[in-house]
């Protein structure tokens, strides 16, 4: 392998993503989506979205800029805010099951745009993480693996998994853009030398779930989480794009995503902080390399081939297997006729 072999490998390395991972991302991130969609038209949709809540049309518009896309001041009724709310439902269920993928995300990108402008004062960090990562998304191919469209497109799917762009390289940076300004911000003894940051925050009746309170029984295993999260907000954004040896890069990759995970995992154990490290997770399964996909296909396969078999005469039904083949994950299956076997 020459030099500039070599480098194009790390490189595409660095700054590729997997399509299977990103056919994970999109699910992930677009349930994440539903789930606070659901939650928007079922619970708060009277006080947040319409004219009859604490943020009527027209104090928006004497409060607010008048440059931000809100397609929600067209009317104030309840009725046209569940409708626009089921429309963005409906594209974030589009775009987890990858059904016309690009559309689905480009229209929601839209709609979730327009439904946070409609009351800046309810949003958190996890919804501004949402419209960051689905610009990103509006660029990258993430209907390509495991979606309504893969199984049912006329034309072959991508041969190469990993997709190298500068689309795969701005969402990367994103996701850990998030860390290292994150970390950046905790610029206080709070954090270093004294530890004492988690255990603060725990004592926030506003925020600290019953196991969050209860952990405050245990001063030093709060200071060694207060360290832990202050040093790997440093170091994970760092250690994920040196270019190491290819063969470093993958576990060391791998293990500061399980880190972060897990630092989400406490997150929600811990405090009441609404999707934000729904959000974050979702984003992180970006970071899952193609190695483990590879390694996930031979655990599985093991030479085994599964036989689908349809009515030659129904093309629903073929399309159903094609369906069937995609979402079960069956690569290697062999889709037939039934009139081809006689036995069948």
């Amino acid at each position: 392998m020459t030099f500039s072999d070599n480098f194009r490998e790390r490189w595409n390395e660095i700054w590729g993503i997997d399509l299977r991972s990103l056919a994970l991302f999109r699910f992930a991130l677009a349930s994440v989506i539903a789930v606070d969609l659901f939650r928007r038209m079922f619970f708060d949709l009277r006080a947040f979205h319409t004219d009859y809540g604490f943020l009527p049309r027209d104090w928006l518009i004497q409060a607010d800029s008048l440059w931000r896309l809100n397609i929600y001041l067209a009317n104030g009724e309840p009725w046209f805010a569940a409708l626009l709310l089921t429309l963005t439902l409906l594209c974030a269920l589009a775009m987890a099951f990858g059904y016309r993928t690009r559309l689905a995300v480009v229209l929601l990108f839209f709609l979730e745009g327009s439904l946070q402008n409609r009351n800046p004062l309810v949003l958190i960090g996890g919804d501004s993480l949402i419209m960051c990562l689905l610009f990103w998304a509006m660029f990258l191919p993430l209907g390509a693996r495991w979606s309504v469209d893969a199984a049912l497109s006329v034309n072959p799917p991508p041969h190469r998994n990993l997709h190298v762009s500068w689309a795969s390289a701005g969402l990367l940076v994103q996701v850990m853009s998030v860390y290292f300004f994150s970390a950046v911000l905790k610029n206080g003894a709070d954090w270093w030398p004294d530890g004492l940051a988690v255990y603060y925050t725990m004592e926030l009746e506003r925020y600290a779930t019953p196991l969050g309170r209860w952990m405050t029984n245990f001063p030093l295993p709060m200071q060694a989480m207060s360290y832990y999260v202050y040093f790997l907000e440093w170091a994970g954004p760092v250690v994920v794009f040196l270019p190491l040896a290819l063969r470093l890069l993958r576990p060391v990759r791998f293990g500061v995503m399980l880190m972060l995970m897990a630092m989400h995992t406490g997150f929600i154990l811990c405090m009441e902080i609404g999707h934000f490290p729904y959000v974050s997770l979702a984003s992180l399964t970006a970071f899952l390399g193609s190695w483990f996909w590879d390694w996930a296909a031979k655990q599985r396969d093991h030479g085994r081939v599964t036989k689908i078999f349809y009515d030659r005469d129904c093309g629903f039904c073929y399309k159903m297997c094609l369906l069937f083949e995609t979402f079960l994950v069956l690569p290697h299956a062999e889709i037939k006729p039934a009139q081809d076997d006689a036995e069948t």
